[in-house]
């Protein structure tokens, strides 16, 4: 169901990891069981740093705004990070092995089929899929793609912690149900 996100990618030293450059993004797309519902629910975190922001405002500039649009019941949790703090979680990524793991292009991952994950109570909870990007390149990590031996799952675990520290302590979602209520007087 998912293409881009069971296909191995590449790890080749042509095309790097996005560096340490101050225009970064970093995304997390997960699925999350509702403990009322019992149904799978999106969740896709958006972290741009002052410097991304300043140049291309709040886009992340990849395919997934097209799943999860700015307003309505699929909104993104959105956070400005400092730069400084995302160069740090840049370096603690490498730290733990992200340069290891195979990518793909964000491009690469079948939208339909990630749009249809929520269905599928046996792939969402491993439709995972972390995106570092600078001003010239992005890469997506699969968890799909990264669990074909012990070492990778751990170094993509130990990545994925690290994004979600940062994604809830900098990341939120705000969406309105109706108007607000204005008392007549």
């Amino acid at each position: 169901m998912l293409a881009g996100c069971s296909s191995p990618g590449s790890s080749d030293s042509q095309d790097p990891v996005p560096g340490a450059g101050d225009i970064l993004k970093v995304t997390y797309v997960r699925f999350n069981l509702d403990p009322k519902t019992r149904k799978y629910v999106p969740e896709y975190r958006v972290m741009i740093s002052a410097s991304w922001r300043a140049r291309f405002g709040d886009t992340p500039n990849e395919p997934f705004s097209k799943i999860f649009r700015m307003r309505g019941p699929r909104a993104p949790f959105f956070g400005e990070v400092p730069d400084d703090r995302l160069r740090n979680l840049l370096a603690e990524l490498h730290e733990k092995g992200i340069k290891r793991l195979a990518s793909v292009a964000p491009e690469e991952i079948d939208l339909v089929g990630l749009s249809q994950v929520e269905r599928s109570q046996t792939d969402a909870p491993y439709t995972r899929i972390i995106t570092i990007g600078d001003e010239k390149s992005h890469k997506s990590y699969t968890f799909r793609a990264n669990n074909s031996n012990e070492e990778a799952i751990k170094s993509f675990v130990a990545c994925e912690k690290e994004v979600i520290k940062m994604g809830v302590q900098y990341t939120a979602q705000v969406s309105t149900g109706a108007e607000p209520f204005i008392p007549k007087d």
